[in-house]
């Protein structure tokens, strides 16, 4: 394996975020010659890992890649680029403005990437969400380096190295809307120019903004469970008329949770029936 350390590689051109998940269902693909193996928890390889060192210890944040030619592309921000194993067998991921998930099976220090639904917004200029994808497309094997998590490329042509998220709790600084359930079955991309975010304190108030107005509300939680009330908000107008749509959808979903999940900078807010209705990511602190 080569050493993680290399020269930085100058920014990169990226292209749309349809080619971005094409590259990464391509790679991901061809490294399967064979059936897929069925989705198991995962097995550890303990060579270099500390004992607490897991993959499904929670979120990964993507730092570089280094490449065999002796570049390296570093992570801008390393928050919105985020790998998250699960006990069960499946994987979740950010890529900047998208968000996806897929399975995943190990065999000693093998990774087998098998990828599922994916967002395909077209994220801002400078994104490096294709580098990403295509990279963790190419993923054969995992080892441990001290904390870091490694993911050595097909063909030993790179290393992608990713360090743990530290642990956050629900009360705290603002948590960002990335997405909210439309009551169509659907959970979409929050609006380009609009910002909603949600704020737990400790005394049970919930606040934020809705993307045109401010709310105020209740929030009462119990072990993974959780539950809003008395959700009030300002009655400034919404323009444009999708603004409106995303307001009232968001302010519905809210009410609609009774449980979250608690992953790194990530929470999910879910329903009884386990469906998504806010995705939400603490940002870096300044």
């Amino acid at each position: 394996m080569r050493a993680a350390g290399l020269p930085r590689r100058h920014a990169l051109k990226l292209g749309a975020a349809g080619l971005t998940y094409s590259l990464f269902v391509t790679t991901s693909h061809a490294s399967n010659d064979g059936p897929s193996p069925s989705p198991a928890v995962a097995q550890r390889p303990d060579e270099g890992a500390t004992p607490t060192t897991s993959l499904t210890q929670g979120a990964w944040l993507w730092q570089r890649t280094a490449y065999a030619d002796g570049t390296t592309v570093v992570c801008a921000n390393p928050a919105t680029y985020t790998l998250t194993f699960s006990d069960s067998g499946t994987y979740s991921l950010q890529a900047d403005c998208n968000q996806g998930s897929g399975t995943y099976t190990v065999a000693g220090s093998q990774l087998t990437l098998q990828p599922g639904p994916m967002t395909r917004a077209a994220c801002p200029p400078g994104s490096q969400d294709t580098v990403f994808l295509r990279d963790l497309g190419q993923a054969v094997t995992y080892v441990f380096e001290g904390e870091h998590l490694v993911l050595s490329l097909r063909l030993d042509s790179g290393n992608m190295v990713f360090s743990p998220q530290p642990t956050v709790s629900l009360t705290g600084p603002a948590w960002q809307v990335l997405s909210v359930n439309n009551g169509r079955g659907a959970v979409t991309s929050v609006l380009p120019e609009t910002q909603l975010d949600a704020t737990f304190d400790e005394r049970g108030i919930v606040t934020g903004k809705t993307g045109c107005n401010t709310y105020r509300g209740l929030y009462t939680v119990s072990g993974a469970t959780i539950a809003f009330d008395s959700l009030i908000s300002t009655r400034q107008a919404c323009l444009p008329e999708a603004a409106a749509a995303q307001e009232q959808a968001f302010l519905t979903a809210l009410g609609a949770s009774t449980r979250y999940d608690l992953r790194g900078d990530r929470l999910t807010l879910r329903d009884d029936a386990g469906a998504a209705q806010v995705d939400l990511i603490r940002p870096p602190s300044p």
